[in-house]
């Protein structure tokens, strides 16, 4: 986990210089920031939308994204996220507008509106998935952008809560992740997916009412 958090440092600090450089207007940051942006970018969109196997669908939302950020790089603002984060949330967003006119992916949604537990697999049938990381997903799809980030952070206050729920939007899995954040890791392996999966749960029930909330404003 060091390593990937650092990984995820060097990459950001990447991103943060040839952004100060678009702000310039250097012609050649564009292509440099592409190159360094979009793969990790398309892999983050496949760790959080782990039911989507269309490649194509992963690549277009980052290459929206992308596209959307350099023609407004000041759009961002480093107080409320770092850089990669930001590209996530765009991303995040053109994905679910593209799922939404997809044909399959609307099956699926009314299949498991009716009680079917369906992971969506495009160009396959869909199959079943699992009911607690069906309502994982719904944590990171329900928070598509930075307004709505600091909505949620003005109802999750404590900070363990917030460091495990941005571990859940930026689509992390492992337990060993969460346990960590909750400062729990030196309990037994049962205890902690238990303390981390309680979490979750809280976590998800406080994002469903604050969208429910936010909705009847």
């Amino acid at each position: 986990m060091a390593q990937l958090s650092e990984i995820s440092s060097t990459l950001n600090r990447r991103l943060l210089e040839i952004h100060a450089r678009l702000l310039v207007g250097d012609p050649t940051a564009t292509a440099e920031f592409a190159e360094i942006a979009l793969e990790p970018l398309k892999r983050a969109l496949g760790s959080i939308f782990r039911s989507v196997r269309d490649d194509a669908l992963l690549n277009d939302a980052a290459v929206d994204a992308y596209m959307e950020y350099v023609k407004a790089p000041e759009k961002y603002d480093p107080q409320q996220s770092s850089l990669f984060s930001f590209l996530k949330l765009a991303a995040k967003r053109d994905l679910l507008n593209a799922l939404r006119k997809n044909k399959k992916f609307q099956l699926a949604r009314s299949l498991e509106e009716e009680g079917v537990e369906l992971r969506v697999i495009s160009g396959n049938k869909p199959i079943r998935g699992s009911r607690h990381d069906q309502k994982e997903s719904e944590i990171v799809t329900k928070i598509d952008s930075q307004e709505r980030v600091r909505h949620i952070f003005t109802v999750v206050q404590e900070p363990r809560d917030r460091a495990v729920l941005k571990l859940m939007m930026d689509g992390e899995r492992e337990t060993s992740a969460f346990a960590i954040a909750l400062g729990i890791s030196h309990l037994s392996k049962r205890e902690r997916e238990h303390r981390v999966k309680q979490c979750k749960d809280r976590l998800i029930k406080y994002v469903k009412r604050s969208e429910e909330k936010r909705g009847k404003e």
